[in-house]
């Protein structure tokens, strides 16, 4: 059975280590979108859970895989890493908004 600790710790972990990839991925313009970024702000927020396949402790990276089949990195700190291996669920969520300019 896996602590309830580990899943909280590799969740809180997660959030933090993907939140930047939220602004990376392109996103509309206001004019491709029809709008103003002003009038309406890009946010939202989304999870998934999933088994670790595999922990590399050189890059602090573990590999997930979800029930849908999808593939997923995901990169922990250095001290959260040696608490999942192999096998173990995890629950990722992440919430998101576009930064103003």
């Amino acid at each position: 059975m896996i602590k309830p600790t580990r899943i909280r710790t590799a969740l809180a972990v997660a959030l933090l280590a993907a939140a930047p990839m939220a602004f990376a991925a392109p996103q509309a313009s206001g004019a491709a979108a029809g709008q103003s970024q002003a009038s309406k702000p890009t946010s939202g927020s989304d999870s998934v859970t999933g088994t670790i396949t595999s922990v590399d402790s050189g890059t602090d990276v573990v590999a997930v895989k979800t029930k849908d089949g999808k593939k997923l990195r995901i990169p922990l700190s250095a001290s959260s890493i040696s608490k999942v291996k192999k096998g173990d669920k995890i629950a990722v969520s992440l919430s998101y908004s576009a930064r103003g300019k």
